[in-house]
C-alpha cells in the first residue's frame, strides 16, 4: 500500500484525500465514538465552529478537506525544493498518521486550522533562499504566521522562528525582521479597525487574548492513554534528533539549510505551551509538520518491505485506537 504514494506525480496526491477519510472511518461507522467539537485556540476557532454549526457532517468535511490540504502541502514542499532522496507522497501520508496518532478521533480545533497557515509560512520562507529582492516572501512569512494566531494564538512564538529561519535562508538584515513584524502586526490592524467600527473591540480583545493566555489557570490535561501518544511523539523527536545527519548526507547546501529550518521548527514548537491556559495532547499536533517531513525521509532510506510493514503496524495501531472503545467496552 505504501507503494502506491511512492510516486513523483502530484497528481495522485488526491489518494490523500481517500486516505484521510479512511484514517477516520470509527466514526462514519459508530456515531458515538464521535468527539464534541472543543474551541481551544481562538476568537477565530469559535467563528468557524459556529459558522459550521453543530451538524457532525459538516464540521467533519471541513476538517477532512483541511487535514488532505495539510499533508498535500508537505508533500509539496518536498516536491518544490527536492528535499528528500526521492520525491514522494510520504510526508503527507506521516502527516495524516501523526495527526491520527495524537488525537485518533481528531476533531476540528484551533491547532489543526493553524498548522495550515504555518506550513504555508514555512513555504514562503523557504522561498527566500538567496533571492535578492523577496520584501513580498518575507512578509507573508509573518502574515501566516499571524494568520495562523487567529485559531491558535500560542503559534505567536513562530515570530522567533521566521526570524532565526529567514538567517538560514539569506544573510539577515534589520529590514527584513521588520518585515516580518509589519507582516505579522497587519491582520491584527485590519481586524482591530473591523471590530472597532462594530463596536467589537473589546469582546474581541477579551475572547482572543484574555481567555487563552491566563496562565494562573495553567492546567496539563493527562491520562494513560494521553501518557501514551506523548511517549510517542518523544520516541520519534528522539529518533529524528539522533539519525539527524543521514537528513543531511549527499545533499547540497540548499537542501540543508531548508532541512535545518525544520529542526528548528521542531524546536520552536516547544515554546507554544507558554503562551495557552491549558494544554493536552492536541497541542502535540503542530509537531506533526517537521515529524512528517523527517518520518518520510527515514521511510524513503528504509528497505521496501520494512517500510511497508512498519507503515501497516501503524495503520492498524491507529485503527485499533480508534475503535478501541468498541474493542475494549
Amino acid at each position: 500500500m505504501l507503494s502506491v504514494f511512492r510516486t513523483n506525480q502530484l497528481f495522485n496526491g488526491i489518494l490523500l484525500l481517500f486516505y484521510a477519510i479512511a484514517l477516520r472511518s470509527a466514526i462514519y461507522i459508530f456515531p458515538e465514538l464521535r468527539l464534541p467539537v472543543v474551541n481551544d485556540g481562538g476568537f477565530y476557532t469559535n467563528w468557524v465552529i459556529s459558522f459550521l454549526g453543530s451538524g457532525f457532517w459538516a464540521a467533519e468535511i471541513f476538517t477532512v478537506l483541511l487535514l488532505f490540504i495539510q499533508a498535500f502541502s508537505v508533500s509539496f514542499i518536498i516536491y518544490e525544493f527536492r528535499l528528500a532522496k526521492e520525491v514522494s507522497l510520504y510526508a503527507g501520508v506521516f502527516y495524516l498518521l501523526i495527526c491520527s496518532g495524537a488525537q485518533w478521533l481528531l476533531p476540528i480545533s484551533g491547532v489543526v486550522i493553524g498548522n495550515t497557515f504555518l506550513i504555508f509560512s514555512i513555504y514562503a520562507l523557504l522561498k527566500t533562499y538567496r533571492v535578492p529582492s523577496c520584501a513580498d516572501r518575507i512578509f507573508n512569512v509573518g502574515f501566516w504566521i499571524s494568520i495562523s494566531t487567529l485559531f491558535e494564538l500560542s503559534n505567536v512564538v513562530f515570530v522567533v522562528f521566521a526570524v532565526f529561519g529567514l538567517n538560514f535562508m539569506r544573510a539577515l538584515r534589520l529590514k527584513e525582521i521588520l518585515t516580518i513584524i509589519v507582516g505579522f502586526l497587519t491582520p491584527y490592524l485590519l481586524l482591530g479597525v473591523y471590530h472597532f467600527w462594530f463596536d467589537q473591540y473589546g469582546v474581541f480583545t477579551q475572547s482572543h487574548f484574555g481567555s487563552y493566555l491566563d496562565l494562573s489557570f495553567f492546567t496539563v490535561v493527562s491520562n494513560q492513554w494521553i501518557n501514551v501518544v506523548v511517549g510517542f511523539f518523544g520516541l520519534l523527536i528522539a529518533y529524528h534528533s539522533v539519525f539527524s545527519n543521514e537528513y543531511f548526507k549527499k545533499k547540497n547546501i540548499q537542501v540543508q539549510k531548508r532541512v535545518s529550518v525544520f529542526f528548528l521548527f521542531m524546536l520552536v514548537s516547544f515554546f507554544t505551551i507558554f503562551f495557552q491556559a491549558s494544554t493536552d495532547v492536541t497541542n502535540l499536533l503542530v509537531l506533526a509538520i517537521p515529524l512528517s517531513i523527517f518520518t518520510g525521509f527515514a521511510f524513503i532510506e528504509m528497505k521496501a518491505t520494512t517500510a511497508t510493514s512498519l507503515h501497516w503496524i501503524w495503520l492498524v495501531l491507529i485503527l485499533v485506537l480508534q475503535f478501541r472503545p468498541i474493542i475494549f467496552g
